[in-house]
């Protein structure tokens, strides 16, 4: 009821919108239009609660009606019989309450239009419907501001049948406010029989009398109208009739046309029955675009309505009055599809372009979502982008492709290459088949390509007079019916799927499964109960070759069958029937083209017997279990042998353990002996190894310093030398007259250096000299003093004689300190004297080159350094001689010391240059303190390589002595060697049957259910998950997933069973993955699983039997599944190879909405017929 007053307060107001409008018109002629209150008349469905007809009485001076439609035998015959009654209440023969869909209205407001703003595939639904209103605001105000008209070109709204109350309210409130003049076709969206003659713009025709909607081919303002048919017969007629129109507007499926970006139509009218020269605009695919090599131009939708058109730009048309393109309008509306793959440079920040409403589907590179990429989404849903994520598919590639395609030796040899087996249990692995009588292949395919053209059918099932069934190329066909006989069922009972499943009956003899017979129907049960006999015929080539199968059940039941045109009927049916699957293989027929609405969920449902038993009819095993057997066999007698050795080898190790006994005791006597004597080398060996530990500590102690002197000494002289390069560099700096003044004094300069580094060297060793004088004088002091016996001579000291000696040492200490301070002073002189030199070439510097001066400054300056680092090299070269000798490396040190192994440099920077000059000090101290410890290293090497050699000759005089016990622990080791080669003997016949027990027990492994058969198993399980999963994906949209396994593991020991484990993977909203048994699905969620399980077996039954079919049977297939389930199911039976699918369905379901070809199985009086098909 409140439905009810909506749509009447709805109407109220677009009436009263139009009255408006129309006042507003400039109307010419004596047109006059009333839409009164009493005149409308709506009729509701009590059941569905939603608006089924309206009816508008509408006068006008001409009017043109349109035929009714009770006498239409196309027309259901519930709705005529609706019709009927409608027509009797009104109380006289006209068609009053039919809806009116053509009012009275003046040509001239179309007449006089000058341009025509085109748009088509509205597609208003509740999702679409904020997009929907946008465009017919677009549309009219685009048409408003050009002083257009406006064309719609079909498919106004998305699901056919009755109409949403809250839907119709709405778009009839903004159509009722259109001020524009407007022509409607309706598409196959908008109709609703099949002639297509109802249809739902019959309503929106009524709401405005502006807009004129054409449900026939009709020709108007010099332009011909073809609404959408599914008999394409009446397209071609209509063209033949109107053949001189300057364009054609259309809703048409064109052969040739882009469905989508990637699919272009395979099926519909050809381009070359539109005249030339003539433009075709039309609706019906949603890409905008020209057919190629024709003038045909689908005007495309206006939004985008599906993720199929992402990219695409959105457009009006702007026709002219003589119907030519003038421009193209392009229009933005509603929400945008956007599909992204995920990879490195995917930027999910930088999406600006995209809008709220928009929707984004992000197609994954991984199973598992990124917290990074969950955020970034995140902020993506906040501005209102609808996101949808597509996961990789799960799929586990098989560890052998097609296993099955190998002969025996071909699969075991890449088994073993697989899993590493060893090369001796592949040999017996070969030994074992090649005893075996194998076939070339494990499974032999005979390649069948099966078209079915026709199926006749009489007495058989309600069928009960002849009906001739096409099936070859009938495209994606829903199949529904009609039972007219019963009250309590649409549909039910009809003989639909009778229909669908005739040809296997007549291939097979058999049905469907059912609950109760998994053979279907019985002979008895398919013949018609007026029949005497049930015949079924079907005609069809097999790989090209024409055949025929004729089956009648009843009293004379027959079988025959012809093949390339000879008669193959064998003498009874058991015989013809096997020829029958020797060529087709009706077994695997059934499995492969009739799925029917018992049998749908059975692979997924099956046990795991079952499950392997029909794997087995295209996958070989057999084969491995009879290995089995015979590995089994070979390795119970290899153990046998095993144990047989082992006891002989026990009886010799026993043996073997008494010698040995023996010889111990006679090792020992000989250790005894030999510990003694050991001992006392030992104490030697360990004084020399301490005596030679400590030189060798020493000498590595030494050699590291000594690197380490050499490191400093070389690093010194490599700072002179760099120094001297850079006084050389500062020296050079000037004219030519400067350097012949320079040459000169830098000659006395060096005189002056050389001379007092020789000085400096003197100085030291007169130091040396004076210091170890007055230690003498010291000593000697010190020890007269407190002896009165000489300790040389032993004779008594005398006084004077000491006294006299002292004296002469003391004047000794004198004149070295004489000596000592005159070479002092000279090297003072001498310093002095160079420093002159120097102020005179800092002279010399400034008279020739002012800018100069600080050069030559630091160059005096540096010049020092060098020369008292001179100095100090001179005293490191002595020091090095002497510790070069005790190391052996005196030619390595003389080089290394004299040549400084030092690179050559080009160029120091001022930096580099006051860094040398800061570390000279410490260079030339860390050089004399390593000179120092060397010279002490030195003589601790030499006691220590005396005391070495005199404990090496004690020790080789000790070791000369032999032991008295050796001959007779040789005579017992000899006795020990023969019984150990005997053993040895025995051993290896031991490991070698072991090892062959070892590859027996590998081979063993290999035939069993976790080997071969595994990977047999597998690849096939593999194969049928991929083929699943592709048709899963678009079923669930991702948020499904189906994981089959050879094996799986026990709930409490977790060890692996021979079973095949088939888990469920669901898509959690946070983007997580989640197992689940099948007991935990939905019953929608389980048969999108059953259907993608049966479609993906179809396909891989056919390729691996050999056995393909055109046509594809699918009987209610669509149960628990809701409108979404439904569309998806729609969309994989679009993307399949069959180019005959049969859906049954219900009447005016969802699925039979959805398609075009719709084929209806009528049953009245207690006999079923095909009402309409093309």
């Amino acid at each position: 009821m409140m439905s009810a007053l909506n749509l009447s307060i709805s109407l109220r107001a677009a009436r009263e919108s139009v009255a408006e409008n129309l006042n507003s018109c400039h109307l010419r002629g004596s047109t006059s239009v009333a839409i009164a209150s009493s005149s409308s008349k709506f009729q509701f469905s009590s059941r569905r609660g939603l608006f089924s007809s309206v009816a508008c009485s509408v006068s006008e001076t001409s009017s043109a009606e349109v035929p009714s439609k009770i006498d239409d035998p196309k027309t259901p015959r519930k709705i005529r019989k609706r019709a009927t009654k409608s027509k009797a209440a009104a109380g006289d023969g006209t068609d009053k309450s039919i809806p009116l869909k053509e009012p009275g209205k003046d040509i001239e407001i179309w007449s006089g239009v000058k341009e025509w703003v085109v748009f088509s595939d509205l597609h208003v639904s509740r999702r679409t419907l904020d997009s929907c209103l946008q465009t017919l605001k677009a549309v009219h105000a685009e048409a408003s501001s050009r002083d257009a008209g406006i064309i719609f070109l079909g498919d106004f709204w998305h699901a056919r049948g009755a109409l949403p109350v809250e839907l119709l309210n709405v778009v009839v409130t903004e159509l009722a406010k259109w001020s524009r003049p407007a022509i409607f076709i309706p598409g196959n969206h908008d109709q609703v029989n099949m002639g297509g003659q109802m249809h739902a713009l019959m309503v929106l025709g009524a709401v405005n009398p502006l807009i004129r909607v054409f449900d026939e081919p009709a020709e108007f303002l010099g332009a011909l109208w073809l609404p959408f048919r599914r008999d394409h017969n009446v397209i071609d007629a209509a063209l033949k009739q109107h053949k001189n129109v300057k364009a054609i507007f259309a809703h048409l499926d064109v052969v040739g046309a882009f469905m989508n970006e990637a699919c272009q139509a395979k099926e519909g009218v050809e381009p070359s029955i539109f005249p030339e020269n003539v433009p075709v605009f039309t609706g019906h695919y949603h890409k905008p675009h020209v057919v190629d090599n024709s003038q045909i131009e689908y005007v495309g939708s206006p939004y985008q309505v599906s993720a199929s058109e992402s990219g695409q730009t959105k457009r009006f048309l702007l026709l002219n009055s003589s119907w030519e393109k003038i421009a193209s309008i392009p229009i933005d509306i509603g929400g945008r599809h956007f599909v992204i793959s995920q990879t490195e440079d995917t930027d999910l920040e930088n999406m600006e372009h995209i809008r709220s409403g928009d929707r984004l589907r992000l197609l994954l590179s991984s199973t598992v979502l990124d917290d990074n990429i969950k955020l970034k989404l995140d902020k993506l849903q906040s501005r209102g982008v609808q996101i949808d994520l597509v996961f990789p598919t799960l799929s586990a590639k098989p560890r052998i492709e097609e296993a099955e395609n190998l002969n025996a030796f071909g699969l075991f040899s890449l088994y073993a290459e697989r899993v590493g087996m060893s090369t001796g249990a592949i040999s017996k692995g070969a030994d074992v088949l090649q005893r075996m009588d194998l076939p070339a292949k494990l499974i032999q395919r005979t390649k069948v390509q099966l078209i079915l053209e026709n199926v006749d059918i009489q007495g058989f099932g309600p069928f009960l007079e002849p009906v001739k069934y096409p099936l070859s190329q009938r495209g994606i066909r829903v199949v529904c019916g009609r039972n007219m006989d019963s009250v309590g069922a649409d549909s039910n009972g009809a003989g639909k799927s009778t229909l669908v499943m005739a040809p296997l009956w007549a291939l097979s003899g058999s049905t469907d499964p059912r609950p109760d017979s998994m053979r279907g129907l019985s002979a008895s049960d398919v013949v018609h109960e007026k029949a005497k006999s049930a015949r079924v015929s079907v005609q069809g080539t097999i790989s090209g070759i024409p055949f025929t199968v004729e089956r009648i059940a009843g009293r004379k039941p027959s079988l025959k069958f012809s093949y390339h045109g000879e008669d193959c009927t064998g003498q009874d049916m058991k015989l013809t029937q096997a020829k029958i699957d020797e060529i087709i293989d009706t077994s695997m027929l059934q499995r492969i083209a009739f799925h029917g609405q018992y049998g749908i969920g059975g692979l997924l449902e099956a046990s795991d017997k079952d499950f392997k038993d029909e794997l087995s009819r295209v996958i070989a095993m057999d084969l491995w279990v009879a290995a089995k057997k015979k590995s089994l066999q070979e390795l119970r007698n290899k153990q046998t042998e095993v144990e047989f050795l082992e006891g002989a080898l026990t009886q010799l190790q026993q043996q073997k353990f008494e010698i040995e006994k023996k010889v111990q005791e006679s090792k020992i006597r000989l250790e005894q002996w030999e510990t003694s004597w050991y001992h006392r080398c030992g104490i030697l060996e360990q004084e020399a190894e301490v005596a030679a530990e400590d030189l060798n500590r020493l000498v590595m102690s030494c050699q590291t310093r000594y690197q380490q002197f050499i490191e400093a000494t070389s690093s010194l002289e490599s700072i002179v030398s760099r120094l001297e390069r850079f006084i050389s560099g500062l020296d050079n700096v000037g004219g030519p007259d400067r350097y012949e003044v320079t040459e000169t004094v830098n000659k006395r300069r060096e005189m002056l250096l050389t001379k007092v580094a020789e000085l400096s060297v003197e100085v030291r060793t007169c130091e040396s000299l004076l210091n170890k004088k007055k230690h003498r004088l010291h000593e000697y002091a010190r020890n007269v003093s407190s002896l009165q016996i000489c300790d040389r001579c032993l004779q008594p000291v005398d006084s004077s004689h000491s006294t006299q000696t002292i004296f002469q040492l003391e004047e000794e200490v004198a004149q070295s300190e004489e000596a000592y301070t005159q070479l002092m002073n000279e090297r003072m002189l001498t310093e002095r004297e160079l420093q002159v030199v120097s102020n005179t070439i800092k002279q010399e510097m400034q008279r020739h080159e002012e800018a100069f001066r600080d050069q030559r400054k630091r160059s005096i300056e540096l010049r020092e350094d060098v020369n008292r680092m001179h100095r100090c090299l001179t005293v490191a070269y002595s020091v090095s001689k002497s510790v070069a000798q005790l190391l052996g490396d005196t030619q390595t040190l003389s080089r290394s010391v004299s040549n400084g192994d030092i690179e050559e440099s080009t160029g120091d920077s001022e930096q580099e240059i006051a860094f040398l000059i800061s570390i000279l000090g410490v260079k030339d101290q860390d050089v004399r303190n390593k000179s120092n410890q060397l010279e002490l290293d030195t003589q601790e090497g030499r006691r220590l390589s005396t005391k070495v050699e005199q404990l090496h000759q004690t020790l080789r005089g000790l070791k000369s002595t032999s032991n008295p016990f050796t001959a007779e622990y040789a005579a017992l080791g000899d006795l020990l060697a023969s019984l150990d080669s005997n053993l040895r003997e025995k051993e290896s016949s031991y490991r070698e049957a072991l090892e062959q027990t070892g590859w027996l027990k590998e081979l063993d492994n290999a035939f069993s259910h976790t080997g071969v058969q595994s990977y047999v198993l597998e690849a096939a399980l593999a194969e049928l998950q991929e083929r699943t999963a592709r048709h899963l994906d678009i079923l669930s949209g991702g948020s499904l997933g189906l994981l089959l396994r050879p094996t799986k593991e026990t709930k409490r020991s977790k060890a692996s069973v021979e079973a095949i484990d088939r888990i469920a993977l669901v898509r959690l909203s946070t983007g997580e993955t989640e197992q689940r048994s099948l007991r935990q699905l939905s019953g929608g969620e389980r048969r999108r699983l059953a259907l993608a399980v049966a479609l993906g077996y179809a396909e891989f039954a056919a390729q691996r039997s050999g056995v393909h079919c055109d046509l594809l049977v699918l009987d209610e297939v669509l149960q628990h599944l809701d409108s979404e389930g439904k569309a998806r199911v729609v969309a994989v039976l679009k993307g399949l190879p069959q180019r005959t699918i049969l859906l049954v369905s219900q009447t005016h379901g969802d699925v039979a909405d959805a398609f075009d070809l719709v084929d209806v199985v009528l049953k009245e009086n207690d006999t079923a017929r095909i009402e309409s098909f093309d």
